[in-house]
C-alpha cells in the first residue's frame, strides 16, 4: 500500500473508530480489564514476561488478559500474573470465534505488544472494543494515520537502543505513570513443570565434568556442522571438567547426531521431542550457553545463564533482542542466511572468557 492510499484508508477508518487521543498516565479503576496484545514468537513473550508481572503487582484488583499465539502460549499456563489468555489461532472461523469472546469482555485498555503489522493490531483492538483505550508505539512518520486507531501512542525515541524487556517496563511505566527501575525488567517468572525439571535434572547426572555447557544448533539461519565440530574439538582441549551438551528442534536431529557421534562420550544430545518444556528446563540448570540467535537466548537470559550468541548485523533493532540479566558475547555475522563467517575459534574465545 502506498503512502497516499495508506492515508486515505487510514482516513475512512478514523471516521469509522472516531478514536481521541488520550493523555497520561491513564488512570485505571478498580476492577479494570486489560488486554494485551503478544501473538507472535516464543522469545517475544519471553521478554514481556517482566511487565506482566509489573503491571499484575500494581494492579493486582484488575483483571490482566493476554492474546497469544499457538506457538507462545504454554508460557501463560499456570503464570501467576496473568488472569486469563486466549489463542489467536489461524483460520477465519477460528478468528471470528476468539473476536466474539474477547468482545463479550468489555476491556477498558487494549495495549498492542506486536510493533509490527500495526494495522492488524489496530483493527483486532477496535473491533474488540471500540470504547476502549487502545495503546501502540508510535512511528517516526506514520503517528498521523495510527492515531486513526489508537487513543495513545508511545514515544519511539528508545526503539533499538534498550533491550525489549525493558522497553516494555518503560512502556508500561510511562502509560500509568510509575517511576521506572531497571530492576523491574529483570524478574523473570517461568513456570517449569516439575516433571521437565525431574527429566533434565535425570539427563544432566549422566553427563561427566564439573560444569555443563548447552549448544543450540537450532535456527532459522545455521551454523555449519563442521564449526561445531571444531568448536567441540577446542571445548574439550582446553576445558576437561565442562560436559557438552547439544540441543535441537527434532528437524536438525540428523545433523545433531552427525556432530556428536565423532566425539564418543564426550559430548551428549538432549533430544527432547515434542515437549518444548524439557529443553527449558534443561537450559535453567546448566553453566552456559552458545546459541545462534533464537528463543533458547532469551530463556537463558531470564535463568541469569551466561550466553555465547550468533546474531546477524542487519537485524532490525538487534540492540532490543540481546540480554538484559544475563553476561553476555554477541558475535555479530554478515552473512543474511548462515553464521558461517563467524569461526570456532572465535566462539571459543568469547566462550572461554564467559568459564572464566
Amino acid at each position: 500500500m502506498g503512502d497516499f492510499s495508506r492515508k486515505i484508508f487510514f482516513t475512512l477508518l478514523g471516521k469509522v473508530f472516531r478514536n481521541k487521543p488520550k493523555s497520561v498516565p491513564l488512570e485505571v479503576s478498580k476492577n479494570a480489564k486489560i488486554l494485551i496484545f503478544r501473538y507472535d514468537k516464543i522469545g517475544d513473550m519471553v521478554v514481556s514476561l517482566p511487565s506482566f508481572e509489573f503491571l499484575k503487582e500494581k494492579f493486582h484488583d484488575s483483571e490482566i488478559w493476554v492474546l497469544a499465539s499457538p506457538i507462545n502460549f504454554f508460557l501463560l499456563e499456570n503464570y501467576p500474573y496473568v488472569d486469563h489468555f486466549v489463542v489467536l489461532h489461524k483460520g477465519i472461523f477460528k478468528k471470528i470465534k476468539t473476536l466474539l469472546q474477547l468482545r463479550k469482555v468489555k476491556f477498558d485498555f487494549i495495549i498492542n505488544y506486536v510493533f509490527y503489522r500495526t494495522t492488524k493490531a489496530g483493527l483486532w483492538a477496535n473491533l474488540i472494543n471500540p470504547k476502549a483505550i487502545k495503546v501502540n508505539m508510535g512511528h517516526n512518520t506514520r503517528n498521523e494515520i495510527y492515531s486513526k486507531l489508537f487513543n495513545v501512542l508511545y514515544p519511539i525515541s528508545l526503539r533499538g537502543k534498550i533491550p525489549m524487556s525493558e522497553l516494555l517496563c518503560q512502556y508500561i511505566c510511562w502509560l500509568f505513570g510509575f517511576p521506572y527501575d531497571k530492576e523491574i525488567s529483570k524478574s523473570y517468572f517461568i513456570n517449569v513443570p516439575p516433571e521437565s525439571l525431574e527429566t533434565a535434572r535425570r539427563f544432566i547426572s549422566t553427563v561427566p565434568g564439573s560444569r555443563k555447557i548447552l549448544i543450540n544448533i537450532s535456527a532459522r539461519r545455521k551454523w555449519s556442522s563442521e564449526n561445531y565440530k571444531r568448536l567441540v574439538s577446542l571445548i574439550i582441549q582446553d576445558f576437561k571438567d565442562l560436559g557438552i551438551i547439544f540441543v535441537a528442534h527434532p528437524s536438525d536431529y540428523e545433523t545433531l547426531d552427525e556432530i556428536v557421534q565423532n566425539f564418543n562420550n564426550n559430548v551428549f544430545a538432549f533430544k527432547s521431542g515434542k515437549d518444548f518444556l524439557d529443553a527449558i528446563a534443561l537450559v535453567s540448570l546448566v553453566d552456559l550457553v552458545f546459541t545462534p540467535d533464537t528463543s533458547i537466548v532469551h530463556f537463558a537470559n531470564a535463568f541469569g545463564k551466561p550466553i555465547a550468541m550468533m546474531y546477524y548485523e542487519k537485524d532490525s533493532y538487534l540492540n532490543e533482542w540481546i540480554p538484559n540479566k544475563s553476561k553476555f558475547i554477541c558475535f555479530v555475522s554478515g552473512c543474511s542466511n548462515n553464521y558461517n563467517d563467524i569461526s570456532p575459534e572465535d566462539a571459543f574465545e568469547g566462550i572461554k572468557a564467559l568459564l572464566e
